[in-house]
């Protein structure tokens, strides 16, 4: 499945890293979504809510290098 997945985007010429990253990003949401749940089901809400923010922050962070390559792709046609 992850390999069909990952031809179609290099059919697009989407670099092999950028492909990674994005599977692994919808992986680490599925988990976070699951977390909190758990958490709010829990009566942990408030850490849920934490919980949130953290992988939030984390996914910025991650894909950075994407959006690095976005902006400079922006630029560079502006």
């Amino acid at each position: 499945m992850i390999g069909e997945i990952t031809n179609v985007f290099l059919n697009f010429n989407v670099e092999q890293q950028y492909v990674t990253i994005i599977i692994r990003l919808i992986g680490i949401v599925y988990y976070a979504e699951f977390v909190s749940f758990l958490l709010t089901e829990a009566s942990l809400g408030n850490v849920g809510k934490m919980f949130e923010y953290i992988v939030k922050l984390y996914l910025i962070g991650y894909s950075l290098p994407m959006i690095i390559t976005l902006f400079e792709l922006i630029l560079s046609v502006v």
